[in-house]
C-alpha cells in the first residue's frame, strides 16, 4: 500500500452552540485557521516497466557442474549501462580455451607442414616425370636409327623404348594416386583444424561469459532462490548452477 500525504490550508470551523437569545434563538461560530491533513491509501502492486534477469552463463560445449561468484554489485546500487553486475571465477574456461588454443595452433602447424611436404614431393615427382619424358623422346630418336644399326643395338633401342614408355606410364598413375592420397591427408587435418577453431571460439566465449554486464541503466534487486538447501539471495563466494 502507498501513503500519499497532501498539505493543503483550509478554513476550520468549530461550532459552539450559544445560549438562546430571549427574543430569538441565535448560534455562535469560531472560526480558525489550521492545516488540513488528507490521506489516501491505495492498494496494489508495483511493477518495473522494463527489468533484464541476469542468469547464470550457459557455456557452450562445456560441462560445467557450478560456478563460483568472485564479484556481486550489493542490492539497491544504481547502476549505468555496461556496468559489471556479476563475476564468475573464470579459471575453467580460461584453462579451457588456452588448452583449445593450443591444440588448434598445434593442428594449424600439422597442416601447413603436411602441405610442404606435400610440395616437396610434388616437385620431386614433377622431375622424375620430366626426365622420364625426356628418356621417352631419346629413345624414340634411338629407335629411329634401326635401320642403319646392327640387329643387336636394334633390338637394345627398341628394348630401351618399351621400358621408357613403360616407366613414364607408371609414373603418371601413381602421379595421380600419391596427389589423391596427399589431398586426403590434409584435409582430413583441415577439418580437424577446422573443428578445433571452433571449439576454441567456443571456449573464448565462455571465457567472456564469465563477467555479466548491465544492458541497460536501473536498481540492482535480488530474486529469492534455492540455495544448497536454503532459500535465499545469492552472494559472494556462492556456488551457482548455469541457468
Amino acid at each position: 500500500a502507498f501513503l500519499l500525504l497532501v498539505t493543503i490550508p483550509y478554513l476550520f470551523a468549530h461550532f459552539r452552540q450559544g445560549q438562546r437569545a430571549t427574543t430569538r434563538d441565535e448560534s455562535t461560530a469560531k472560526v480558525e485557521r489550521k492545516n488540513f491533513a488528507q490521506v489516501l491509501r491505495l492498494n496494489g502492486t508495483t511493477q518495473a516497466s522494463r527489468s533484464f534477469l541476469v542468469l547464470a552463463p550457459k557455456l557452450e560445449g562445456a560441462q560445467v557442474g557450478s560456478m563460483v561468484i568472485t564479484k556481486l554489485v550489493p542490492a539497491g546500487t544504481h547502476v549505468k549501462k555496461d556496468t559489471i553486475l556479476v563475476e564468475f571465477d573464470p579459471q575453467a574456461q580460461t584453462k579451457d580455451y588456452l588448452d583449445k588454443k593450443s591444440t588448434y595452433e598445434n593442428l594449424v602447424g600439422q597442416v601447413a607442414q603436411k602441405q610442404a611436404e606435400e610440395d616437396i614431393a610434388r616437385a620431386k615427382d614433377d622431375t622424375a616425370m620430366k626426365q622420364a619424358e625426356d628418356e621417352l623422346k631419346r629413345a624414340q630418336l634411338e629407335l629411329q636409327k634401326n635401320e642403319i644399326v646392327s640387329r643387336i643395338d636394334a633390338e637394345k633401342n627398341q628394348e630401351a623404348l618399351d621400358e621408357a614408355q613403360a616407366t613414364l606410364k607408371q609414373l603418371k598413375q601413381t602421379y595421380e594416386l600419391k596427389r589423391a592420397a596427399s589431398a586426403s591427408t590434409i584435409r582430413i587435418q583441415e577439418i580437424q583444424r577446422d573443428r578445433a577453431l571452433e571449439a576454441m571460439r567456443y571456449a573464448q566465449g565462455n571465457a567472456a561469459k564469465m563477467v555479466v554486464h548491465s544492458p541497460m541503466e536501473g536498481v540492482v534487486v535480488y530474486n529469492t532462490i534455492w540455495l544448497g538447501g536454503r532459500m535465499g539471495t545469492v552472494q559472494q563466494g556462492d556456488q551457482v548452477r548455469p541457468g
